[in-house]
């Protein structure tokens, strides 16, 4: 290949990289893991089996001047090998308990999951096998297929789901789904709102994941006024009291009462 080949060669990859950071994924704000329950089509327990990458066999390479095509690129491996869009990755679990969509998933089956190969198209790449993971998504409109993405499905390594989070997906999430919204921010009512049209908890996406209270300790519930408000559990309050202690308005005051 000539020093014109080369460099046509390199400029294609050049482009191909800087449009994976053009078009990088991008996600909103981080949700409640009540908040995704409740959104998502399913909710499953399951262990991973096998990981598998495979090329799109819907995917139709492009013709274009943007991505030249090159029959003899590199001891003849396709361009499409450099386009992430290309190719996708299936993942076989087992699904070991069904928390919401029964009629979409069984326990002691095993199913498919699939994703894109890249995670700068949203696809997710670092399941591994023999692990077990919580999963909630959405299922595609058309195929019904378990399609999953970053921005899409929630995903937890099961161990690390706290206690009171297993507690809301048996009993307290489902229940409240369609009775308390959980919003981004602080909510304010006006005195003169009835407590039962107070159905929203404000949450706080910003919080570091140690002093995420409401998202580690608690749930968005109907409390005995009417009202929704955040489940006060003894781990919930001791998790807001030591969260409260760190701000820096605390933190002032315990400097100055030391002083004195």
């Amino acid at each position: 290949m000539n020093n014109f080949g080369i460099n046509l060669c390199l400029a294609a990859l050049i482009i191909l990289l800087e449009l994976q950071v053009i078009f990088a994924c991008q996600c909103g704000m981080p949700k409640h893991p009540q908040r995704s329950f409740c959104e998502s089509d399913y909710v499953i327990k399951v262990k991973v089996i096998e990981k598998t990458t495979f090329k799109d066999p819907d995917y139709v390479e492009p013709t274009d001047a943007l991505y030249p095509s090159f029959d003899n690129f590199w001891g003849g491996m396709e361009m499409d090998q450099y386009i992430p869009e290309a190719h996708k990755i299936k993942y076989s679990v087992y699904v070991e308990k069904v928390y919401k969509g029964e009629q979409y998933a069984s326990r002691k089956t095993k199913i498919e999951l699939e994703t894109s190969a890249s995670s700068g198209i949203c696809g997710i790449t670092y399941l591994k096998e023999g692990e077990r993971y919580l999963i909630g998504g959405v299922l595609d409109d058309d195929t019904k297929e378990f399609t999953i993405a970053l921005c899409d499905t929630w995903i937890e390594k099961f161990e690390d789901v706290t206690k009171t989070q297993r507690q809301g997906i048996k009993r307290f999430y489902k229940k409240y789904c369609n009775q308390c919204a959980i919003e981004a921010g602080d909510i304010f009512f006006p005195p003169e709102v009835p407590a039962k049209m107070r159905r929203i908890c404000g949450y706080s996406p910003f919080n570091t994941a140690e002093n995420d209270c409401e998202k580690n300790f608690s749930a968005c519930v109907r409390l005995p006024d009417g009202s929704c408000g955040w489940m006060n559990s003894k781990s919930y309050k001791q998790c807001v009291k030591a969260r409260k202690d760190k701000t820096p308005k605390k933190q002032k005051q315990r400097r100055n009462k030391k002083k004195q």
